[in-house]
């Protein structure tokens, strides 16, 4: 058998600094191995913090890149943990998983509208009468979507196209979800919802959003062929 080679600290320290892609994706995939560290951290030195793993791995499905692509959200967990944990733990754990996903989706968005075939689409943005009322009060604006049923895809792509500061953005929207975090989990400590119940909430969640999606690609597709 052949020896494993085990990198001398030089190695590593050579390899941490290395500058990977351009600013944000070096600065991207940095913030990803620190977080990384730091749950590897949490789990082994915090007694039974692993029982919030799914949550967090579920958190960051749901609120990350590919949010807008999933039709259910992340309450029928928070009301599962409600059950067993803290409403203000559980809020706070899927709060700082559904940050990092802010994160992670803000320098996603950035990157694709940085492509040279969005061009003329980011131009049309930046003009757009939407992107005049987001430059009004960004900050409300982000908080307001991040606590209303609206799909925060918007403020999402606006805040991207503006260059709004990341910073300010997670911390608007992690301001405004908070209390959609919270209530769910709350309201499990009074009702105990039964798992058939919590699968016929993920059901019709499923439903109303496949049939808004329905809704609006049959009313967008004559005016498009039109």
């Amino acid at each position: 058998m052949s020896a494993v080679a085990i990198p001398l600290p030089g190695e590593v320290r050579s390899a941490w600094l290395r500058s990977r892609g351009g600013i944000g994706a070096d600065a991207m995939l940095r913030a990803t191995g620190a977080a990384g560290l730091l749950l590897i951290a949490i789990l082994l030195l915090v007694p039974g913090s692993a029982a919030f793993l799914p949550l967090i791995l579920t958190t960051l499905l749901f609120r990350g890149p590919i949010s807008g692509l999933v039709p259910i959200g992340v309450e029928p967990v928070l009301m599962i943990y409600g059950q067993h944990y803290s409403p203000w733990l559980v809020a706070g754990v899927a709060a700082a998983a559904s940050a990092y996903a802010e994160v992670v989706s803000q320098h996603l968005v950035r990157g694709m509208l940085d492509l040279s075939v969005l061009g003329r689409a980011r131009q049309r943005l930046s003009t757009s009468r939407m992107m005049r009322l987001f430059h009004r009060r960004p900050a409300l604006a982000i908080g307001i979507t991040a606590l209303s049923p609206v799909p925060d895809t918007l403020t999402r792509v606006l805040a991207a196209a503006a260059r709004y500061p990341v910073g300010r953005y997670v911390l608007a929207d992690t301001i405004g979800r908070f209390p959609k975090l919270f209530l769910p989990a709350a309201l499990a400590t009074t009702l105990h919802p039964s798992p058939a119940l919590l699968l016929m909430i993920v059901g019709a969640s499923s439903a109303v959003a496949g049939s808004i999606a329905l809704a609006r690609w049959a009313w967008r597709a004559p005016h498009q062929g039109g």
